[in-house]
């Protein structure tokens, strides 16, 4: 009788029958037919059958350790001087020059912020006007 035709308790006896004579999981399909070695290691390890040479399930690796947590040396801190305040008329803008939105800012309009606008000017360097590029950009020699 073929491994298709047999009922559950048919299966249970052959496969237990076999691998209590010893007979590997390979041999025990061979033996009953219409069955592969890995369709009988499944149905020994659903029905609880030991196989031959073990148990029907592998042993459990053991955890590795934890690695101990590494904490580093507190560091020194520096403190900064603080920044000088801007000099007086930073903020304010340019003589005649009257403060655009930024909807209005062109490519070429400086962007210094100026009385909830900014400046507008043509730009000389970077994103600012002559005026507005000195006090922006800190040359090596300050």
């Amino acid at each position: 009788m073929t491994w298709q035709k047999m009922s559950r308790d048919q299966k249970v006896k052959a496969v237990r029958e076999y691998l209590s004579l010893g007979y590997s999981a390979a041999s025990v399909a061979a033996e009953i037919g219409g069955v592969t070695r890995n369709a009988i290691i499944g149905f020994a390890r659903r029905n609880s059958l030991t196989l031959a040479g073990g148990t029907s399930r592998p042993t459990p690796r053991p955890k590795p350790k934890p690695k101990p947590v590494r904490i580093a040396p507190p560091r020194s801190v520096t403190i900064a001087e603080p920044m000088p305040a801007a000099p007086a008329g930073a903020w304010e803008p340019l003589a005649g020059v009257a403060p655009i939105g930024i909807m209005d800012l062109a490519g070429a309009s400086c962007r210094w912020p100026v009385d909830g606008g900014y400046c507008g000017s043509a730009v000389e360097r970077g994103s600012y006007c002559s005026a507005h590029g000195q006090r922006a950009y800190i040359g090596k020699g300050r």
